[in-house]
């Protein structure tokens, strides 16, 4: 896919052109990404799925739409803020058809620059950074090669560390040294005789 330089959007164009902005400075946070090297061009693609709206060389998204009734069309695409998920991804609400719908920005840039993904490909992110969402960062993978990044580059969560978790350290080490049964273990620390039978098994926290 070709990036074309336009001055304006016309909404009967079916094709969509590719407008080019120059780069603005983004907010911290969600917004605050690794992406188009300072003073290069950011290239601008729509989005196929999502009429009027663009993805950037530097993992923004955009949005030729008028940002309230009456506004007039912008004359280049109009970045979106980014909220970061319960995961630590970058999302954004967009609205195709009339509906409201949450994309993770970095599987439509990647789709958008790098292609389709074969079935059961996600979303990897070769540095590291859940954030940096700019086409060269991202590549399609198996969940598996996914594990693996997350274990070289020391984001995956464990244990306490995992929001949802409702033992510390000190509890599955004092669960594995226990000889009392798993039913009792489960209902002193609140969880399933299941999942004692994990910790023991060493199927979870094997960190510890």
């Amino acid at each position: 896919m070709s990036d074309v330089h336009v001055s304006i959007y016309d909404p009967r164009n079916t094709g969509e052109p590719e407008p080019v902005a120059q780069r603005q400075p983004e907010p911290a946070g969600a917004n605050a990404h690794q992406g188009t090297s300072k003073g290069e061009e950011i290239r601008w693609r729509p989005i196929p799925s999502a009429p009027g709206y663009f993805v950037a060389s530097d993992g923004c998204i955009g949005s030729m739409k008028p940002y309230r009734r009456n506004a007039p069309v912008p004359q280049a695409p109009r970045k979106l803020l980014a909220k970061l998920d319960k995961d630590g991804y970058r999302t954004h609400v967009l609205y195709i058809s009339g509906k409201r719908a949450s994309i993770r920005a970095c599987r439509v840039v990647c789709e958008v620059f790098n292609g389709a993904p074969k079935p059961g490909q996600v979303v990897r992110h070769l540095d590291g950074s859940k954030t940096n969402d700019s086409p060269e960062n991202l590549v399609w993978g198996t969940p598996k090669e996914n594990s693996a990044d997350m274990e070289t580059h020391g984001t995956r969560l464990k244990g306490s560390a995992i929001n949802t978790s409702r033992l510390t350290a000190e509890q599955v080490q004092f669960i594995r040294c226990s000889d009392r049964g798993h039913s009792d273990l489960a209902r002193e620390f609140g969880v399933t005789p299941t999942a004692i039978w994990f910790i023991r098994a060493g199927r979870v926290w094997k960190h510890v």
